[in-house]
């Protein structure tokens, strides 16, 4: 009996699992501008450390998220060890940065078809849904600055700051230039388009017109679905008949 209360517990955060992970992408989209503040770059490396440990625990907390089955947790711990290994080698080298946002993009992108089998296999609408769907979004976000952050160490200057006063900071991941990149990518997914960062080159361009394209449609489609769900399961709940049922 003394164990009921525990299980309880660890029972509540199994089934808020997404809740969790939306409040550490949040807290880790909030922290980051702060913690990149700090101006002491090349003599401690604290804000370094400090971000990857927060990326480090979104990442964990996402992995244990979306993994439901055995296979899906072995493959995402696969993924996820060699991404630590090499941040760990880019933390004390900076000579593996691209390798790390390529291994970012296959983790999170790989967390994010997780979270889409279950948005499309569940059956009714919840908070902790609403959540994963949330979820979603913000890692469509990381994904892309991911991207941006490979295209600016590729090509340096691929993105203009027009404005602020870190005009010489890269938009990368990681780094310094971890909020500007984030920043920039939920401005460009959410199609709001300040203009005080634009791309440069035209691989820049279409990134981040792809990266446009991509949030209405899933703003369109996720949405939608979710919408659909809960109409189809509030009739099912009151017993009202569908249109089909009613034309019988």
């Amino acid at each position: 009996m003394a164990n009921a209360p525990e299980t309880s517990i660890l029972s509540y955060f199994r089934d808020a699992r997404f809740a969790v992970l939306l409040f550490l992408i949040g807290a880790l989209m909030l922290a980051v501008p702060f913690i990149g503040a700090v101006d002491i770059r090349g003599k401690s490396g604290l804000p370094e450390i400090t971000l990857g440990l927060l990326f480090g625990s979104m990442l964990l907390s996402a992995a244990y998220a979306a993994a439901r089955s055995r296979a899906s947790r072995i493959a995402a711990w696969c993924l996820l060890a060699p991404l630590i290994l090499i941040w760990l080698v880019d933390l004390a080298t900076g000579s593996v940065a691209i390798a790390r946002h390529l291994l970012g993009i296959v983790f999170v992108g790989y967390v994010i078809l997780l979270i889409f089998g279950h948005l499309f296999a569940t059956e009714r609408v919840t908070v902790n849904t609403i959540a994963a769907s949330l979820c979603i979004y913000f890692l469509i976000a990381i994904v892309w600055a991911e991207f941006y952050s490979i295209m600016e160490i590729v090509n340096p200057g691929s993105f203009i700051v027009t404005s602020g006063d870190t005009p010489d900071v890269p938009l990368q991941v990681g780094g310094e230039g971890t909020a500007m990149a984030l920043y920039y990518s939920l401005v460009t997914l959410t199609t709001l388009g300040y203009g005080d960062i634009v791309p440069k080159t035209a691989p820049a361009r279409m990134f981040a017109a792809m990266e446009a394209v991509t949030g209405q449609m899933y703003l369109a489609v996720l949405v939608a679905r979710l919408v659909g769900m809960h109409i189809v399961h509030s009739r099912h709940w009151t017993g009202e008949p569908d249109n089909d049922d009613r034309g019988q």
